[in-house]
């Protein structure tokens, strides 16, 4: 009998330890929840994406990183799916995003439509009345002549992004030579993704954008 449990007890720890995370609905310190099969690597992902819009927020409203999250985004739920239609690893619609691969930059990119959502498109709109110029009013990226032109078509690092790739360390998760990309949803999730990594390039173009940013999330943050 005794021997019978030691191998039951065995069998249990194996399949833990192997097993993909059940699929049931999981709560973090922060509000978040994770719903489907994920492994511990593509979990910790995503609370480093998490962790990292935390604390930009953080610099903002001097909150602790995790009660400013939870103020400002409630409650978020990150679903795992094995594939997404038009091979996006990543798709956000209101509070959830479903995850095919899960990444930190993308993780926060994707945070940063759910951020427009929570604020009634308020950055999307903004990018359409008031398209981002440097101080001399030189345009940079918005709406103008009646058509969204993101970055007026120019390439890293002359944008003010240090690349355009779209891959795990991409410091722009949706591009605009992509679908979908040449829009003011896209072309916030990138200038999302950078001002919470402090990414933009010192350039023209970067502080520009970068200024913009910060002008408005302060007022978006501490609504």
């Amino acid at each position: 009998m005794k021997r019978l449990i030691l191998i039951a007890l065995l069998c249990v720890f194996i399949l833990s330890a192997f097993s993909p995370l059940p699929s049931v609905t999981q709560k973090s310190k922060y509000n978040v929840n994770f719903v489907g099969h994920w492994k511990k690597s593509e979990r910790a992902a995503v609370m480093t994406g998490v962790e990292q819009v935390a604390k930009a927020l953080s610099r903002v409203t001097g909150e602790p990183p995790v009660q400013a999250f939870n103020r400002v985004f409630g409650k978020v739920t990150f679903r795992k799916v094995t594939s997404l239609s038009g091979g996006w690893f990543a798709r956000t619609s209101g509070r959830t995003i479903w995850v095919h691969r899960a990444y930190p930059r993308l993780i926060v990119h994707e945070l940063g439509h759910v951020f427009s959502y929570v604020r009634r498109s308020d950055p999307e709109r903004q990018l359409y009345k008031d398209p981002i110029r440097d101080p001399e009013g030189r345009f940079i990226t918005g709406s103008r002549n009646g058509h969204y032109d993101r970055n007026g078509g120019r390439k890293a690092p002359r944008n003010g992004y240090k690349s355009d790739y779209s891959g795990a360390n991409g410091y722009q998760q949706h591009p605009r030579n992509t679908p979908f990309g040449n829009t003011a949803t896209e072309d916030w999730g990138d200038i999302f993704m950078n001002w919470v990594y402090q990414s933009f390039v010192n350039n023209r173009a970067g502080k520009a954008i970068n200024r913009w940013t910060s002008e408005h999330m302060n007022g978006w943050i501490k609504k």
